[in-house]
């Protein structure tokens, strides 16, 4: 299956898409998105949760991968993003889940926002009521994707916790496992260019 996480495929994508096409169609264009997300703890991210009894879960139709599962995958199945990136963006279907001793942490409806290199999710702790909150920051640069002639595939994109997200881990733990500014994932995608141009075309 296709991979994809518009938050770090979007600027090779959509650069293709708008080369390709005259600038007359590519006025209005926005670009589908759909495929999934990968998702892995860094190993020092990984050593902490390990050390505070906090154990990585996934909810469905996420699931956990990796050797030592330790990744999480989700479907991308609805979204789409402008050429300049400055409006839409993609859902993430399924969930994280930190599961501690006593305390658990869900992060559901995840959202890229490529316009703000930001992801969202709505954070819940334990049976609480579920509240908005930006999660994670990411930067991109052209050397994280390789182009290929049918995909895309961005490697190695470092996604770091948000204040607010180091809050919701202090909330549900009593403490966060990592500072703000700290390194929570590392994101792995790669996108299907036929299925993707394919959609953007008809999507005017």
């Amino acid at each position: 299956m296709p991979r994809i996480k518009i938050a770090l495929s979007a600027v090779a994508l959509i650069a293709v898409v708008a080369a390709a096409l005259p600038p007359a169609h590519a006025e209005g264009l926005t670009v589908p998105v759909k495929g999934g997300s990968r998702m892995c703890l860094t190993a020092p991210a990984a050593h902490r949760l390990t050390e505070a009894g906090i154990a990585l879960r996934a909810g469905g139709p996420a699931r956990l991968t990796g050797r030592d599962r330790t990744c999480v995958d989700l479907p991308v199945t609805r979204g789409a993003v402008s050429l300049d990136l400055a409006k839409g963006g993609a859902a993430m279907d399924g969930s994280i889940i930190f599961e501690g001793r006593r305390q658990s942490l869900t992060l559901s409806d995840l959202y890229s926002h490529p316009g703000r290199t930001r992801t969202s999710a709505e954070a819940t702790v334990g049976r609480g009521r579920a509240r908005p909150i930006d999660l994670l920051d990411y930067t991109v640069t052209p050397e994280h994707f390789r182009v290929g002639v049918t995909q895309i595939k961005a490697t190695d994109v470092a996604m770091k916790l948000t204040r607010s997200g180091a809050d919701v881990f202090t909330e549900a733990f009593g403490t966060s496992p990592l500072r703000p500014g700290e390194q929570l994932f590392s994101g792995e995608a790669t996108v299907d260019l036929i299925r993707s141009t394919t959609g953007a075309l008809g999507s005017r």
